[in-house]
């Protein structure tokens, strides 16, 4: 049972924006929750039937938890809501170790075992622990294995840094004409390490200032 008032953290599955909203009611197998506001924007996002979503939100015991579920329709009511369904499990997430930074990078991706041809992509998300890249079209990668990646990060101050990282794929999605790939990094060396907190803290500091000081 997930006490009234949860705030709700979604990430749509279409896209992989994150919203924000507030469990304002259940009844039966429905949630009822406010309209969502995007995490990055501020502004109200109004969401069609059947949009696909993964929720997060703390307990009471402040443990993580994350299920899937779609929206099923609107409610009038004194304050309008969106009806959700009732995930049929629940399970304990883990929290996310680093911050993960939306941006597009090129990266070359390499094989380690000749699984697959070298080729090139963009990166969607970049973290200290990991990244996912958009797949060409006429490409395959494999899951479950141990590839090479290339990257080049570039700083604020103009200064670049040309990193190698060992990666493992772990899953596949495909978000209408796009598939897209995880990977975690493989015993990533400190110093690669610190050169990517310090890229995606200050991809973070960027998109605060545009936030605040749009074009």
């Amino acid at each position: 049972m997930i006490k009234v008032g949860t705030v709700f953290t979604i990430e749509l599955v279409e896209n992989g924006q994150i919203l924000k909203s507030k469990l304002l009611d259940q009844e039966g197998d429905i949630l009822l929750i406010d309209f969502p506001v995007n995490d990055e924007t501020g502004k109200t996002v109004f969401l069609p039937d059947h949009t696909e979503m993964n929720v997060v939100y703390l307990s009471e015991e402040k443990k993580r938890f994350k299920f899937r579920t779609k929206v099923l329709g609107k409610k009038k009511d004194v304050v309008p809501m969106i009806m959700l369904k009732k995930p049929d499990t629940i399970e304990e997430a883990q929290r996310r170790q680093f911050v993960r930074i939306k941006t597009s990078i090129d990266v070359a991706i390499h094989p380690l075992k000749n699984e697959f041809a070298p080729f090139a992509a963009v990166t969607g998300d970049v973290s200290a622990g990991g990244l996912s890249i958009i797949i060409p079209k006429n490409k395959d990668l494999p899951l479950h294995v141990e590839i090479l990646i290339y990257l080049v990060l570039t700083y604020t101050d103009d200064s670049i840094e040309y990193l190698k990282i060992t990666g493992r794929t772990l899953r596949i999605e495909e978000k209408k004409h796009r598939k897209s790939v995880s990977i975690a990094f493989v015993d990533v060396d400190e110093k690669i390490r610190q050169k990517l907190l310090r890229f995606c803290y200050e991809q973070q500091l960027l998109l605060r200032r545009k936030q605040f000081f749009p074009e």
